[in-house]
């Protein structure tokens, strides 16, 4: 039975599989801290249609009556500040529908976020005629 040498890794080996490795650590690590600010991002959406869902079913449920005001406000939910606008107006072919405007604006660092939406209303005649 000849007699098989012994052979193991040379160093160039090991540096490229070492090489191969701290690469695929540093991908896997970046898209793990994207994953994390993406997360961040989405839960602080959530948090202002929570804000929007709640301010427009207030709408909704008020009783009929004059057309909404403008306003504007803000609000903090933890180290998050948020600022919002309402606004509304006529719906030019309709006397008797208003549209009602929501906004919601925050900064995360640098980079503006928004979220809009809005809701039809409609007025009380009285308050259409002229």
């Amino acid at each position: 039975m000849p007699h098989v040498p012994d052979r193991g890794f040379t160093l160039v080996e090991i540096l490229v599989s070492v090489a191969i490795l701290s690469v695929s650590a540093v991908l896997i690590l970046q898209a793990c801290a994207r994953g994390a600010q993406a997360l961040a991002v989405a839960r602080t959406r959530l948090r202002a249609y929570a804000f929007m869902s709640q301010k427009l079913g207030e709408l909704e449920l008020a009783p009929p009556g004059q057309p909404v005001k403008e306003a504007e406000g803000s609000f903090r939910i933890g180290e998050e500040a948020f600022a919002w606008r309402l606004g509304s107006g006529r719906v030019p072919e309709d006397v008797a529908l208003e549209v009602v405007t929501l906004t919601v604006e925050w900064r995360r660092g640098r980079t503006p976020y928004s979220a809009e939406t809005s809701l039809v209303r409609r007025l009380p005649l009285a308050i259409t005629e002229p």
